[in-house]
């Protein structure tokens, strides 16, 4: 087993880089809210920006779209804290590995079953997740 995970670049006594997103910044144009680093968030998270967009429009009920720099453009009147507690939710369900708890994975669609899969870089390990 030692063999296995070696070869395949998986060291214990390698230290773990932590996750770390940077906090929402968004700018308020009467009930229109513009998330201006929503881009550099995906882009942390290794996640496309359409299915995090997907995950935010589901949770909050609201159609958002997508201006050129990648901004995420809402109607809604919302604190910031709400937008961070949802990082925290889909970084828990769409992005950190279900066994060793960190944030280094890649997201996978089978195109056969059309089940997605979160596929760990550092445990090697793959699951399952529920839809958007």
């Amino acid at each position: 087993m030692y063999n296995i995970l070696h070869e395949a670049g998986v060291h214990s006594d390698q230290p773990r880089q932590r996750l770390t997103l940077p906090p929402p910044k968004f700018v308020r144009q009467g009930r229109t809210i513009i998330w201006v680093n929503f881009h550099k968030t995906c882009q942390d998270m290794n996640r496309e920006v359409d299915h995090f967009k997907k995950f935010i429009e589901k949770e909050l009920m609201i159609k958002g779209s997508l201006n050129h720099d990648n901004s995420l453009i809402m109607k809604i009147r919302a604190q910031p804290s709400q937008f961070e507690s949802l990082m925290y939710k889909y970084v828990k369900g769409y992005v950190q590995c279900g066994v060793c708890k960190e944030g280094n994975s890649t997201l996978t669609k089978d195109p056969t079953t059309r089940i997605w899969f979160i596929s760990c870089n550092d445990c090697l390990t793959k699951r399952a997740i529920e839809p958007l």
